[in-house]
């Protein structure tokens, strides 16, 4: 393998490190908008079901940082991400759920 393989391969692993941090950080920045939603959904009873959109917003930055980690080679989560993704989907068609039912009464 050549110096230029080499350094492009450091590139790529730049490119995907400076990504992930960018994930976490939007992630973060959605954990803290959903924060703020939380007292809004507390006090409204029809946006009652945003509760567990807040929830996912919460797995989906342990799913970025569990990604981040296993791009930088920290730790090797295995199917937790995948597991975290499932849940995400779930909780998503339970206040889908939820909403529709509360829309029809």
């Amino acid at each position: 393998m050549g110096l230029d393989a080499l350094l492009m391969g450091l590139d790529a692993l730049f490119i995907y490190g400076a990504l992930s941090i960018g994930n976490i950080i939007l992630a973060i920045v959605a954990a803290v908008i959903a924060g703020s939603l939380f007292k809004i959904s507390h006090e409204k009873e029809h946006l009652r079901p945003w509760k567990l959109l807040i929830i996912i917003i919460g797995l989906f930055v342990l799913k970025e940082v569990l990604a981040a980690a296993r791009g930088f080679k920290l730790w090797d989560p295995g199917f937790l991400t995948h597991v975290t993704a499932t849940a995400m989907l779930v909780l998503f068609m339970s206040a889908l759920i939820w909403q529709t039912n509360l829309n029809e009464y």
